[in-house]
């Protein structure tokens, strides 16, 4: 089977009143695919603004021969052109890394929209990265899940009880999906492709995040990176308002003129 013909999962959120304008989004690393729910402060926003919204599970575009993050995005390259014509792309986390190599496939006019999206790794990120994938790789998904339940939340935060027993719940293949996943981050540099980026390009990172914090971000000075203080790797959840407003403003200022 092609890449292009590959049955991917995909959520399409549709506006009662849509523009022409279209918005897609690449999923972090997720225990296993949720509809796009991760993104749903977001995309609310995208959809206010008239813009049609997919959201794809990144990893659902994975197969034997996906060693890469490079080999990855290669592959949703050449299904992009399903969609058409895309004003605004996407990426969580993982996701964000992704769309970040897609820019040089992108149009120039193409704006870029990352919330914790890293254009780069090093020790330390790389260090944080392995403690998720290696218990799974070892044969202990539980523990890799519960390592990224707290990865994914600001410093100083632990995770509910209620939220490491939601854990267990998961799929046996859970644990290679995180495995897989964070391993792909490894000896990330898309600083060049960012930097040359003609378009519109907003990054927003959380300030007491465990993970990618402003350091592993690459802009070009028409590129703006918003650090929302006191969040983690989800600043769209916990700094919901702050994130809300800097989303509105980008959109105004950049895809809706």
């Amino acid at each position: 089977m092609s890449t292009q013909e590959r049955d991917v999962s995909v959520a399409a959120f549709l506006p009662a009143d849509a523009t022409a304008r279209q918005a897609l989004v690449f999923s972090p690393v997720l225990p296993e695919w949720e509809g796009g729910a991760f993104f749903e402060p977001v995309t609310r926003l995208l959809n206010e603004a008239g813009m049609r919204v997919f959201v794809v599970d990144t990893l659902s575009m994975l197969d034997d021969s996906t060693a890469t993050l490079a080999a990855l995005a290669e592959h949703w390259s050449a299904w992009l052109p399903r969609l058409g014509h895309l004003d605004l792309v996407c990426g969580n986390a993982l996701g964000g890394a992704v769309a970040q190599y897609l820019l040089p496939h992108l149009p120039p006019s193409t704006g870029v929209l990352l919330v914790s999206g890293p254009a780069r790794t090093d020790a330390t990120l790389e260090r944080r990265l392995a403690t998720i994938a290696e218990p799974a790789e070892a044969g202990h998904p539980h523990e890799s899940l519960a390592a990224l339940a707290r990865a994914v939340l600001p410093r100083d935060v632990e995770p509910e009880d209620s939220a490491e027993s939601r854990l267990l719940h998961h799929p046996s293949s859970a644990g290679n999906r995180l495995a897989v996943g964070m391993r792909m981050l490894r000896r990330l540099d898309v600083t060049r492709a960012v930097r040359r980026h003609p378009g519109a390009l907003l990054n927003i990172v959380g300030g007491a995040s465990r993970l990618v914090s402003t350091v592993h971000t690459a802009a070009a000075e028409h590129h703006r990176v918003h650090t929302v203080r006191g969040a983690g790797m989800r600043p769209h959840i916990d700094g919901e308002a702050e994130v809300a407003a800097t989303v509105r403003g980008f959109l105004r200022k950049e895809i809706q003129r």
